[in-house]
């Protein structure tokens, strides 16, 4: 069995979307992902994609599987705190030139725009 890879790039897209199921549901097996993913994003996933995307996300060590029955049953073995991390140094290398600062005043601001369309003071 592969161990996971610690130089892997941190979820996205879909794998990030299993994951954060994970994160909600606990431990979960593959159609519990499946109907979570559905409620969150109104679109039917194939039991197989979901499927094939927790056994990439086991593989990569994001993900463990244990078994009770005959179901397979998984959970996120990557904590959030990491994923929020590793994303928002993403975002401010790839957007702030590495600026703490600059990403920070954009926030504030964002945050300032978004209360006054809400009509807060």
């Amino acid at each position: 069995m592969r161990r996971g890879r610690q130089n892997d790039p941190l979820p996205g897209g879909l794998e990030g979307d299993v994951l954060a199921s994970l994160w909600r549901l606990g431990q979960a097996t593959v159609a519990a992902v499946q109907l979570d993913l559905e409620d969150r994003f109104e679109y039917e996933y194939a039991y197989t994609t979901v499927l094939t995307v927790l056994r990439r996300l086991e593989r990569k060590g994001w993900a463990a599987r244990s078994r009770e029955g005959q179901a397979h049953i998984y959970g996120a073995r990557l904590d959030t705190t990491r994923v929020q991390a590793g994303a928002l140094d993403r975002l401010r290398n790839s957007l702030f030139g590495g600026s703490h600062d600059l990403m920070i005043a954009m926030l504030r601001e964002d945050r300032l725009r978004c209360r006054g369309l809400a009509g807060e003071g």
